[in-house]
């Protein structure tokens, strides 16, 4: 008995390794024609950062509502890594929200050509997805968005999923005052 896979099955198949591609590439454009940025808006994150590491608190209180991302550049100075490494999480981070919204959008249409369609139009997005190469909090905070909300919505329901969830609300908080809206 011969069973092999219709083209449809074939197709679907390789959708995630196809929208993979894409995001790769995408990535690679913008940050070649971007760079890492660390003009404009960085500045404030990656000098609150050194500020915190030398005095132990933040310059203004207002920062404690960047503080999830003020973390984040905290961590890769110390380490060395610096603003690549800053980058390179945001990169993470990111794809890690595309799998997490191709997994909710099947969630809840139940039909992977929507789902893969509707990934690959973010994904295709150059204004949303060069936030990535910007070392401001909009790629940190929208991607922390999509992961959360899939743990909230998407995600099979289990006491990991719940701890996930608090704590992607809890992150979404301290990450942009405009986090306080997800309570």
């Amino acid at each position: 008995m011969h069973h092999s896979l219709s083209q449809k099955q074939l197709t679907e198949q390789y959708i995630p390794y196809a929208l993979a591609g894409v995001w790769c590439l995408m990535q690679f454009m913008l940050l070649r024609h971007f760079g890492i940025v660390t003009n404009g808006e960085s500045v404030k994150y990656l000098e609150e950062a050194r500020f915190v590491d030398r005095h132990g608190y933040f310059s203004e209180p207002k920062y404690l509502f960047y503080s999830g991302y003020i973390a984040l550049h905290w961590i890769f100075y110390k380490t060395g890594a610096g603003i690549i490494g800053v980058y390179v999480f945001q990169l993470f981070w990111n794809a890690l929200s595309m799998i997490c919204f191709y997994q909710l959008s099947l969630h809840l249409t139940g039909q992977k050509g929507m789902a893969a369609t509707g990934t690959l139009l973010l994904v295709l997005f150059w204004p949303y997805q060069s936030w990535t190469t910007h070392l401001y909090t909009e790629s940190f905070f929208t991607s922390t968005i999509i992961i959360a909300l899939h743990q909230w919505f998407g995600a099979a329901k289990s006491r990991v999923t719940t701890w996930t969830g608090i704590a992607m609300a809890a992150l979404l908080i301290i990450s942009r005052p405009t986090g306080m809206l997800f309570i």
